[in-house]
């Protein structure tokens, strides 16, 4: 099972990261991508003893319409 964030919230992720939940987070604002994804590895690093398992990249933006 997995959660889908559209515009990730944060909390709601690290959460999923606590708990060992899959989740798929969409974040349009570069600078809060890049801000949601150092939080998200300080967190798996904190429960996985430094093993980060995140890869994450921004994709292009999709037209909406």
């Amino acid at each position: 099972r997995s959660t889908l964030f559209p515009y990730t919230t944060l909390f709601r992720s690290i959460a999923c990261v606590r708990t060992g939940r899959k989740f798929i987070g969409i974040e349009i604002d570069p600078g809060y991508f890049k801000i949601a994804v150092e939080r998200i590895k300080h967190e798996l690093a904190q429960r996985d003893g430094g093993a980060l398992c995140l890869s994450a990249k921004p994709q292009g933006q999709l037209p909406l319409g």
